[in-house]
This record gives structure tokens, sequence and C-alpha cells, in this order.
């Protein structure tokens, strides 16, 4: 799963379709926690690293590091956050978790089931 500090509206930009592989860079839906809350929880921003420092990390930066390749520009413009292992969503507040959806009548469906905030690209 990946996970960015940036807000559907700042997403946008970078939603481009992949004919490579068949697929968008970014799918329109998501959860957003909130920034304290993901910290808590063990979530850190991803640093971005040439290829010749890539053996000069610890073990614990590894997976909070990632090596910057041909186009550099692209990955910390993502502004990607990871964590080691599970998300455990159940210790979030279910007020401190917000919905995003592609479409006004799939926030509506989803609103119906999920009593919280549902937000849609639309």
């Amino acid at each position: 799963v990946a996970l960015t500090e940036l807000s559907p509206i700042e997403s946008l930009a970078l939603m481009r379709w992949r004919p490579r592989w068949s697929h968008w860079s970014i799918e329109p839906y998501g959860i957003a926690i909130h920034i304290q809350i993901a910290a808590a929880n063990g979530l850190k921003t991803v640093h971005y690293v040439e290829n010749n420092d890539w053996e000069s990390l610890s073990d614990a930066e590894k997976p909070f590091s990632h090596v910057r390749g041909r186009k550099a520009d692209i990955w910390p413009a993502e502004r990607e956050w990871r964590v080691v292992g599970d998300i455990d969503l159940s210790a979030i507040p279910v007020d401190q978790l917000r919905l995003i959806t592609r479409s006004r009548a799939e926030r509506d469906q989803v609103g119906s089931i999920f009593d919280r905030h549902v937000i849609s690209f639309e």
C-alpha cells in the first residue's frame, strides 16, 4: 500500500495513465489518516538516496528509504510515507479516518455504509 502526504487535490497532478502497465500511476481511492496519528502508528516519511548511498544505510533506515532512480523528480513529488508491517486501522479512532472515492455516487454509497466523512474527487 502506498501512502502519501498529498491531499487528494495535490495528488491529481501525479495521476497519469501508464500504458506500459495498463493502469493509472495513482488510483482515485484511499484512506486518509491525520499525519499525527500516522506518525504515532509508526509511519515515517520516505527519504530518497542516490544509488551509491544505499549500501551505507542502516537496516533500520532502509525500509524508509528509496533509491532515486532515473526519474528522480517523480518520486519525491509523491511525498511517500511507509510503515514496517501492517497498519492496524482498528487502532485508529473511526472519527479520525476519511475515505476517498472517485465519484460522488461512490461517495454517497460508501457514506451510507461507513458513517464518517467520505470525500470524492468530483
